[in-house]
Formats: C-alpha cells, structure tokens, sequence
C-alpha cells in the first residue's frame, strides 16, 4: 500500500478564479455563478470556505447558505470520484475486465493515485430569483472542480508532482 505521504496533492499549488457560470433553459431551468479559489493545505482533507463579506442579492436570502453547501458538495463529489474524470479509466476497466474473464479479478478497489489536501474558498457567487436552486448550485460546484482539475492537465498530470 503507497503512503499518503508520497502520493501527489491536490492542488499541487494555488488555482485562482475558477468561474463557473451555469445556465440550462427548459422545463425546470438552472442558474449558478460562481467563483472559487483551490489552495493547498499542509493537512489531508477538503475544506470549503466562504469568503468573508460575501454577499449575494438574492430573496429569500436564508437560501444561501444551502446554495453554498450545494457548490461544497459538488466540488467535493468530482474530487472523490476522480475515476470519472480520469482518462486512463478505460483501460482501468479494460484490464479488469480482462481479470474477470480470466478468473483473477482480485475484486480490489482502485486506489487514488492522489491525496486531497486542499481548502476551496467561495469568492463570488449570483444566483437568479427564478432559476436558482440547490442542484444549479451542485453543478455549478462540479464543474468548477473540473475546470481546476483540467488546469493542472487533469488527476495524471498530478504524477508529475511532488508529494511534498
């Protein structure tokens, strides 16, 4: 088994003014904005922040902070299920199927090739009266991990990092 201690982190260094801005028109329209900031931490873990004097013109305002736990847990969800986003998953699967149909599947989980240590700050946020809710916000809060992800050339491009 790798020691935390040698796997690469993310982030592997500050990622600033991620933005997002989701918007989706039909039946059940979506509206997010949002930017956040990815900083690395000396500790494992993630947390998520909202940035002090944050405000956001929106009624009724005791939605908020659920719209900002939303975006929490969309970030949070890409960065612990990174197999999702992870270009080498297919052959990932393509060498368990093979395990599985030569009677080897070891039935052992996947292994993160990477450590989560990083605190993820709400820097702004819009939202519309109409088209905001909790899942624009979740999304929102997904696609921003993406973006950051793909800034550091994706969870692969982590193996060229150092652990420390």
């Amino acid at each position: 088994m790798t020691s935390a201690l040698l796997l690469p982190r993310f982030p592997p260094y500050p990622i600033r003014g991620v933005h997002v801005r989701h918007k989706k028109q039909n039946c059940s329209s979506q509206f997010a904005e949002i930017e956040v900031d990815f900083e690395p931490t000396a500790a494992e873990g993630f947390v998520f922040e909202v940035a002090e004097g944050l405000t956001v013109e929106y009624e009724p305002a005791e939605a908020l902070p659920r719209f900002f736990a939303a975006v929490a847990a969309g970030i949070e969800e890409l960065l612990n299920s990174p197999e999702q986003e992870d270009e080498q998953e297919s052959e990932r699967e393509d060498q368990r199927e093979d395990e599985r149909e030569s009677g080897q599947d070891t039935g052992r989980a996947i292994e993160r090739e990477f450590v989560i240590a990083t605190r993820v700050v709400l820097r702004r946020a819009r939202a519309d009266a109409l088209d905001s809710h909790e899942l624009a916000f979740k999304i929102a809060g997904y696609l921003a991990a993406r973006k950051a992800v793909a800034r550091i050339g994706g969870f692969a491009g982590l193996s060229g990092t150092s652990g420390e």
